[in-house]
């Protein structure tokens, strides 16, 4: 298990992006918010590094979608 995320944290990639949440061997497994840095972000449910289960997505206008995702989709 060296050098693999486990638990809850926030990672930051270089370029404005973000994510805090549960991790699970360097994945995004369980409930966080992922930010882009355009505006665009999604709250909710990941398995695996994909949305999956119940989650927001908000467009950077404002838009939204609340409802179920299936591996991503």
């Amino acid at each position: 298990m060296e050098n693999k995320i486990f638990g809850t944290g926030l990672y930051s990639w270089l370029d404005g992006r973000s994510y805090v949440g549960q991790w699970k061997e360097n994945n995004m497994e369980g409930i966080g918010i992922y930010k882009w840095s355009d505006g665009r972000s999604y709250e909710g449910e990941y398995v695996d590094d994909k949305k999956h289960g119940y989650g927001i997505y908000r467009w950077a206008d404002g838009r939204a979608y609340a409802g179920y995702w299936n591996l991503g989709k």
